[in-house]
């Protein structure tokens, strides 16, 4: 049996290449949302997933083995259909989110009552989190030193092809209902779609994403990386910065949902290096400074990241920024109560401000300052918003409302098609000033200067604002401003200063 879950994918699948050369393989994804689960999908997320698993469950069965769908507790039903069809070894690709953790070992626990094998395989990061410590043992919580081991250690591995012909394991489960499982035995994905469907209809609120021709699954995760690498890699140094520019890859939902793996990534932009993409500058001129949220960090500059890694500005810039994802999921891993609370013990004491008319207009883009404004309604529109604009609208929420990186983290888990708990969470954090390696307390995003540096003629604002506010310019003028910035920030300052002389 081979236990599907953020790794949706045939390609450079471990677990599913070992089932491959053992026998007959029985491939099961199992929904939990009202069981073991705590960090169920947001409607985004749900969104996308229910057509990744639709796509993937059409890539099995042209193998030779359809995808069993399962409803309920991994701990029991999973166990279930492995002692129903008599399974001898259960393989799963490990994940780092502490609840999945946690629910490993206990479906590995009750397997071995059962007499049946566990076996996992490394296949979400590039480096295991477990293999790299100080010298005194203890995890990293510098982004720097923690990716000079990583890189003087070995190079990822390279990833493994699609398995070829898979044997199905023949069902022999019961006929009647499963108790337990939601009041249906095992479902087989069938070419009407999933048995998901229904499932779905009540968690996946319809969104509007049609803005952005998103193709889940393994064949659009593939395409999506094949034009990033022809348009946007040569150019990617000088602008991911700018969002009205296509400058970044996208592959932030492909990447959290397991269609393509980071070490296929790795390698296919390492092989696009040395074919000769040339060198670019920064176009701003400036340290790219920025936080992670799509699995991006504070990058250092252009100069400085391809000096240290040999490869053209585009290369190690988008490298740099697979090891910032790495970062997210390391930390997740060695501190996992980082979801919920701050890294920094001191911001538990933080004089957050409840404001819900304030939050109410971040979260409608009614704030009045025209970039967060346009971040908000992207991300209502695609499930989406550029990593430059996350900051700005985070910054804006955490230092200029003063309101709870923890409501916005919320926010964006419930609608962002790529919401990823490890990045999201260091990346809320570290805007927030409280996370490890995190911006200093004292960088407060001012988000007019933010736009007429990094929208300077406005095309961001507009494309996202004008639709909904007349054409009136994107909007300049027409919200007034929620807060006056500057008396924000001196408010912020006070606050943030208050808590550290404690």
């Amino acid at each position: 049996m081979v236990w599907f879950r953020q790794d949706l994918r045939l390609g450079d699948n471990p677990a599913l290449t070992y089932a491959a050369k053992q026998g007959p393989v029985l491939p099961v994804y199992c929904v939990s949302w009202q069981a073991a689960d705590p960090w169920a999908p947001g409607r985004a997320a749900a969104w996308w997933l229910a057509r990744s698993l639709a796509g993937l469950a059409k890539d099995l069965a042209a193998l030779g083995a359809p995808l069993f769908f399962l409803e309920g507790d991994p701990r029991e039903a999973l166990v279930r259909l492995a002692v129903e069809c008599r399974v001898t070894e259960v393989v799963w690709n490990r994940l780092h989110e502490p609840f999945a953790r946690r629910l490993e070992a206990e479906v590995a626990a009750r397997l071995a009552r059962e007499g049946i094998t566990v076996r996992d395989f490394p296949g979400a990061l590039l480096f295991e989190p477990a293999e790299h410590l100080t010298r005194a043992g203890k995890a990293f919580t510098q982004f720097g030193a923690f990716w000079r081991s990583c890189l003087a250690a070995s190079q990822p591995e390279a990833p493994l092809p699609v398995p070829g012909r898979l044997v199905a394991t023949e069902y022999r489960g019961r006929d009647e209902v499963w108790p337990g499982i939601v009041g249906r035995r095992p479902s087989v994905a069938s070419a009407e779609g999933t048995p998901l469907d229904l499932v779905w209809e009540e968690r996946a609120v319809p969104i509007v994403v049609d803005a952005m021709p998103w193709e889940p699954g393994e064949a659009g995760a593939t395409r999506r990386l094949e034009r990033f690498l022809a348009e946007g890699l040569e150019g990617y140094a000088r602008g991911r910065d700018f969002p009205a520019e296509e400058a970044v890859s996208r592959l932030s939902p492909h990447l959290h949902f397991g269609e393509i793996s980071p070490r296929q990534v790795w390698w296919a932009v390492v092989q696009a290096g040395l074919v000769g993409h040339r060198p670019t500058t920064s176009r701003s001129g400036l340290p790219a400074d920025d936080a992670p949220f799509e699995g991006a960090g504070p990058a250092g500059s252009v100069k400085k990241t391809a000096g240290a890694t040999g490869h053209t500005d585009g290369v190690a810039a988008f490298l740099r920024q697979l090891g910032w994802r790495e970062f997210a999921h390391y930390l997740l891993h060695h501190f996992p109560s980082t979801p919920t609370d701050p890294f920094r013990s001191e911001f538990a004491r933080f004089p957050w401000v409840q404001d819900d008319q304030a939050l109410a207009a971040w979260q409608q883009g009614l704030t009045g300052f025209p970039l967060v404004d346009a971040g908000m309604r992207q991300l209502s529109v695609e499930g989406w918003m550029h990593n430059r604009v996350r900051m700005v609208v985070a910054s804006f929420l955490t230092k200029d409302l003063l309101i709870p990186w923890q409501v916005g983290a919320a926010w964006f888990w419930e609608h962002l098609v790529d919401a990823d708990l490890a990045n999201n969470t260091l990346g809320w954090q570290w805007t927030a000033g409280c996370g490890p390696d995190a911006a200093p307390y004292f960088r407060i995003y001012n988000p007019e200067l933010q736009a007429k540096r990094f929208d300077p003629d406005g095309s961001y604002v507009r494309r996202w604002l004008d639709n909904v506010r007349g054409g009136e310019g994107g909007g300049h003028g027409s919200v007034r401003p929620i807060v006056d910035h500057a008396l924000a920030r001196a408010r912020a300052l006070a606050a943030f200063r208050g808590v550290r002389g404690r």
